[in-house]
């Protein structure tokens, strides 16, 4: 089964279509923004790339088979990109969440009662279907229980993987 992955980082350098970033594992990397959703992780709103500033800390996600160049430094389009803005602290957990909203690794269960957002394709929707699918989520305090339950802030739908 596909996944998406994460790569947390800071931006060095920005340009119109694409940002030069220092990755916390991977070392430097060119990261392509023309057709990227960009969330800010405290209002979970939609921002342009030219709202973002060097320095940010952002995670970038993309699915475990996105292409990347051969060059140094690598080149990929990612999914979704999530600068971090917010002064509280904010956990995320990026995971296949089953029919019951509970991760693939069984480790994070949500109360879709008390979800606050959901985005869907860059956009707050009203009317939508957790179950059995990738999931992005965003929450503040869980329970000391396995798995782990929460009161998410957001919740991101990402694209079925193929």
């Amino acid at each position: 089964m596909n996944k998406y992955i994460m790569y947390e980082s800071v931006i060095e350098r920005i340009t119109e279509r694409s940002l030069s970033v220092e990755t916390k594992d991977h070392g430097q990397q060119v990261v392509h923004t023309g057709e990227v959703v960009i969330l800010e992780n405290d209002q979970y709103t939609k921002v342009e790339n030219s709202s973002l500033i060097v320095g940010d800390k952002i995670w970038i996600y993309l699915s475990d088979r996105t292409p990347m160049t051969m060059s140094l430094p690598p080149q990929f389009s990612p999914y979704l990109i999530v600068v971090d803005r917010s002064i509280d602290s904010n956990f995320q957990k990026l995971d296949f969440f089953n029919q019951d909203l509970v991760s693939e690794d069984m480790m994070l269960k949500i109360n879709p009662d008390a979800i606050e957002v959901v985005i869907q394709d860059g956009e707050v929707v009203s009317e939508y279907d957790l179950a059995n699918k990738h999931l992005l989520v965003f929450y503040t305090v869980s329970t000391r229980s396995i798995p782990a339950q929460t009161n998410p802030k957001a919740v991101v739908i990402l694209p079925d993987l193929v």
